[in-house]
């Protein structure tokens, strides 16, 4: 099986097969230890497109690097903030970059997902998250702020 970087090299070359999923392996013993389960986190190439696509007139876009894109094994492993969604049973992790418009970039993972008959954690979103401070502070009212990276947001 392809590693993630490999993958991606082969999607920016249109040369991916139709419906392969990216795989960024296991979650880091930090996510499993906030409850997220130890089975493969993977990402449609769906998610890819619309995470790195500019929005157009009738298509959502989110306009993240190719160069995040291409580090997102690692951001994963080592966000600076976890937020629980329990109504979703999803975490949102968020990295230390920012989208073109200067907001933080957030990854959503989707807990114990049915993907074709096998259980994963799937990424359904990257995004630039407006109101940022405003999402947080709602975010830790409600108890959801799992934890944060001290020493990376010093350096935000």
């Amino acid at each position: 099986m392809p590693n993630y970087k490999q993958q991606l090299s082969a999607f920016y070359k249109k040369s991916l097969t139709r419906y392969e999923v990216f795989n960024l392996g296991l979650p880091s013993s930090q996510l499993q230890k906030y409850g997220m389960s130890n089975l493969n986190i993977i990402m449609t190439q769906g998610t890819m497109t619309k995470s790195t696509r500019k929005s157009k007139k009738n298509k959502t876009g989110h306009n993240i690097s190719r160069q995040t894109m291409k580090n997102l094994k690692d951001y994963i492993t080592n966000p600076e903030i976890i937020i629980k969604n329990p109504d979703k049973d999803a975490f949102i992790l968020v990295i230390p970059k920012k989208d073109e418009n200067g907001n933080p970039i957030v990854i959503a993972v989707h807990n114990n997902q049915k993907h074709n008959s096998v259980n994963v954690n799937e990424i359904k979103s990257i995004y630039g998250r407006t109101d940022f401070d405003t999402y947080c502070k709602r975010e830790a009212e409600k108890g959801n702020i799992l934890f944060i990276n001290n020493k990376q947001q010093k350096s935000r």
